[in-house]
């Protein structure tokens, strides 16, 4: 089997965290892999916002949950807290 489907096969969601955070020379590597994902028509919509230190990343979940889980999801509400959160 080749590596691209060996990894596909065998990746895994992890849900339980370890307390430190992820070096800035892998976090790096991470966004940037990030943007190399494929999209339609090579429009790449997106904005990467990388939360760093555990009060900022509590104040994002607190104002993100009640939105996801809102029926008439806004997802411009949810960017705009992502925006604001990056600011701070």
């Amino acid at each position: 089997m080749n590596e691209t489907l060996t990894t596909i096969l065998t990746r895994r969601s992890i849900r339980n965290y370890k307390p430190e955070q992820i070096p800035n020379d892998i976090l790096k590597q991470i966004i940037e892999a990030g943007l190399y994902a494929p999209s339609a028509m090579g429009r790449q919509p997106w904005h990467i916002v990388a939360v760093r230190g555990f009060d900022k990343i509590a104040e994002v979940k607190d104002g993100i949950t009640p939105l996801l889980h809102a029926k008439n999801k806004n997802f411009t509400d949810i960017i705009g807290i992502l925006g604001v959160a990056e600011a701070k």
